[in-house]
């Protein structure tokens, strides 16, 4: 596994694969030719982030900063070695912790909302709306993206599409896609 483009193109990642289950190369070039107008800049949030590959990935396309967070201290020795590269350096802050704390630091630490957030939970947890708002508290997230900001999912492309409640749900959906065993679900503040 490696960062596709930009600054840090080619570096290898190390992937904590006892933990995780890696988005190919494929998968992640594909979402970021969707979101490449939204990169440039932007604060980034990587959830269940594993290896750290998305939140990276935005970094070296041009993203100014990224919070990763994983509860699993694998993924935190897989992110401490990827983060090495220097275009990594100074734009990277892990959180090793379950997301659900995590958002309530990073909520006090952020002023900004994020304009970028990916969030590729177990694929178990996440086949449709209530059992993905049980790992992923979407009240608490929406809350921290930006003005035009996204939420890039991933789930199984087993799942079925992803219904939003029609009432009470602060997103809508703009896109989804399945490549090979994921489906990217591409959402915005509504």
């Amino acid at each position: 596994m490696r960062i596709i483009s930009g600054a840090a193109r080619r570096h290898t990642l190390k992937v904590p694969h006892e933990v995780t289950r890696p988005t190919t190369d494929r998968t992640r070039e594909a979402v970021f030719s969707i979101i490449a107008e939204h990169l440039k800049d932007a604060l980034v949030l990587d959830l269940f982030c594993g290896s750290g590959a998305y939140g990276l990935e935005a970094i070296s396309r041009g993203a100014r900063y990224a919070h990763l967070v994983d509860h699993s201290r694998k993924a935190q020795e897989a992110v401490q070695a990827n983060t090495s590269h220097p275009a990594f350096k100074e734009k990277s802050k892990f959180y090793c912790m379950e997301v659900d704390c995590a958002l309530a630091v990073i909520a006090t630490r952020v002023q900004a909302g994020f304009d970028l957030v990916f969030a590729d939970p177990p694929y178990a947890s996440s086949s449709d709306w209530a059992s993905l708002e049980t790992i992923l508290p979407m009240a608490k997230l929406v809350a921290l993206l930006s003005d035009g900001g996204l939420l890039i999912l991933e789930r199984s492309s087993e799942s079925e599409d992803l219904e939003l409640p029609r009432h009470g749900s602060a997103l809508e959906m703009l896109d989804s896609r399945c490549y090979g065993s994921s489906r990217i679900e591409i959402l915005r503040p509504g």
